[in-house]
């Protein structure tokens, strides 16, 4: 099987040349950073009825997601890369709905929706905003120590269903924020796209900072701008192609 590996801001995908996902098994070893190739998840694309092509995402430990926002963005270099799609604008079909992307130089924007920020609440004594955002996240605002331990206590706790991206915020300056994202199927990662969107949404929505907010990952740095939706900005890169044997 043919695969194309991409990183946005350090979180890396393998894209492959195939319309069905490969097994739990074979998700697991091509993502394992010692036995095989190393990523954070896989991505595939398929055609829809409903949009330009349907992105479909696996997480390192072979769980599907509805949507990465990270992902998006190495999905549509990809499509560029490979002439599959060329145009600068288009709809990409995902778990978590239609997302509208457009292509900017090197960069990649995205409109992820409408957030939803939610009341402050607790997960056994740690205070919490849970946020709607193409996917289920928690905002941790920092003050909040021992993060190693509270990040997979959050993520997979039983308050959430189907898990949680437990994000720790910290505000750097009146547009400025720094995001950890402990996220759930992958574990720590150097940045989760839809991650910092929700936390900017949610620093925004409090008051914090005001939009566009820069969001400084451990991989780099991305743009959210908030409005009636939530838009990401940020770039992705071409690392790696080959065949997986």
């Amino acid at each position: 099987m043919r695969f194309f590996k991409y990183e946005g801001t350090g979180n890396d995908f393998l894209i492959l040349d195939t319309t069905t996902p490969p097994s739990n098994a074979d998700i697991k070893q091509m993502c394992d950073r010692h036995f095989g190739l190393g990523a954070d998840g896989i991505l595939f694309a398929s055609s829809s009825t409903i949009a330009d092509i349907k992105m479909n995402y696996y997480n390192a430990d072979g769980t599907m997601a509805k949507m990465c926002g990270n992902g998006m963005r190495c999905f549509v270099k990809y499509l560029n890369d490979q002439s599959i799609i060329t145009k600068e604008a288009f709809v990409v079909e995902t778990g978590a709905g239609l997302i509208e992307v457009t292509r900017d130089g090197e960069l990649v924007e995205m409109n992820l929706g409408t957030s939803i920020v939610q009341p402050l609440t607790h997960i056994e004594q740690y205070p919490l905003y849970p946020v709607t955002l193409a996917t289920e996240h928690a905002v941790i605002f920092e003050g909040i120590e021992q993060k190693e331990v509270i990040g997979p206590l959050v993520t997979n706790h039983p308050t959430f269903n189907d898990g949680v991206n437990t994000n720790f915020v910290t505000v750097k300056g009146p547009a400025s924020i720094f995001v950890q994202t402990h996220e759930r199927g992958a574990g720590w990662t150097l940045s989760c796209g839809t991650g910092a969107a929700a936390s900017a949404a949610c620093a925004v929505a409090l008051g914090f900072v005001t939009s566009p907010v820069q969001v400084d990952v451990p991989g780099g740095t991305l743009e959210v701008r908030v409005a009636s939706d939530v838009f990401l900005k940020g770039p992705a890169n071409k690392v790696a192609e080959g065949v997986w044997v």
